[in-house]
């Protein structure tokens, strides 16, 4: 009998370690994006200027078109979102699989970002081999972009050209965001010359003048981070139809705790998913009467826009788990400035 009794304490007792020990919330590192370097001016570039025919079918076609010409074809966008190097974005949501961000600037398309595979965006394809589209294309570290008089040279690191491909055709460019795990092409941006310069998503030196845009005010700003916490949550659960796995559902709640820990890892200099004044997430969803079961966070900084930033985490193996975690059910984005954060929860019966 005292056996007994020793086996079951010795079971309690492990049970409780287990259970203090294995925590319910997952926080991943905090993921910095790749465009860490200025500008610089050059006195003389050696470039060469090749770029490939325009492709002539395809939902690249439209870039430089107006907007009626865009719309006449596929309908009105489901929202109309404000953007920072274009006037607007144009958002088609209503189907995981047709979903598209649509930059507009001065009524004509500037830039369309396809994640959704029933998108023609000829020569390319979500979930497109890395095989046969290295196989089709002539890829270059080095993409030489020329506006006026002015030449503008990026350079694609080593990362780069592994996860996001530049590639140049006549007046137009594609951004292709690969998955080195899977191997796959997860998502394309056709981009005219002026918007890609404008962001400056990779390295980059010029000779000529550096093309500025005039910077938001605050009020501008704030509908700013707003629209790309919206699209944050858009493109992951574009993601997770890819792997058909149930969308999460936008929760109020966590989008402005998201929002709080953007704001103040800005303000307040720090580089984590963890609170100096509020804690961890665990404590931050304490806080704010958050009820869950399982709880996550992703962090970045320093991506141009949603669109990078959610290519950046599903290209690292840890932030791509939590994305695809499928005991998650809610999700909350929250952007100030360059700074994303994104809380996940498993809640029951809501």
């Amino acid at each position: 009998m005292r056996t007994i009794y020793k086996i079951i304490i010795a079971v309690v007792v492990v049970g409780i370690i287990t259970y203090y020990t294995t925590s319910s919330v997952k926080e991943n590192e905090v993921l910095e994006g790749p465009n860490g370097t200025q500008p610089l001016p050059q006195q003389q570039l050696d470039v060469q200027l090749d770029a490939l025919a325009r492709p002539t079918t395809g939902i690249s076609t439209f870039v430089g078109e107006t907007v009626e010409a865009f719309t006449q074809t596929y309908g009105a966008p489901s929202r109309i979102d404000v953007s920072e190097f274009n006037t607007q974005w144009y958002v088609y949501n209503d189907a995981y699989e047709t979903f598209m961000l649509v930059g507009v600037e001065d009524d004509r398309i500037a830039q369309v970002y396809v994640g959704g595979a029933a998108v023609d965006i000829s020569p390319f394809a979500i979930e497109q081999p890395l095989e046969e589209l290295y196989r089709s294309m002539l890829i270059q570290s080095e993409v030489n972009v020329t506006i006026d008089d002015n030449i503008y040279s990026f350079t694609l690191s080593e990362e780069d050209l592994h996860q996001r491909l530049l590639i140049a055709y006549d007046d137009l460019y594609a951004q292709v965001y690969l998955s080195e795990e899977q191997g796959v092409v997860e998502g394309v941006r056709f981009i005219d010359a002026k918007t890609l310069v404008a962001q400056q998503p990779y390295e980059m030196i010029f000779m000529g003048e550096l093309m500025t845009t005039k910077p938001p005010n605050s009020y501008e700003q704030t509908e700013i981070d707003a629209a790309q916490a919206h699209q944050l949550t858009d493109l992951v659960n574009v993601a997770r139809a890819r792997q058909q796995l149930l969308p999460l559902v936008h929760e109020e709640a966590l989008q402005s705790l998201a929002h709080v820990h953007s704001e103040e890892m800005m303000r307040e200099g720090y580089l984590s998913s963890e609170s100096p004044t509020k804690g961890d997430i665990k404590q931050q969803l304490e806080q704010a009467d958050i009820q869950y079961t399982q709880a996550g966070a992703n962090v970045a900084l320093s991506y141009v826009d949603a669109i990078e930033a959610m290519h950046g985490w599903l290209n690292s193996n840890s932030h791509y788990d939590l994305l695809m975690d499928d005991t998650f059910t809610h999700v909350g984005s929250g952007v100030f400035l360059n700074n994303y954060t994104q809380i996940f929860i498993a809640q029951q019966n809501k």
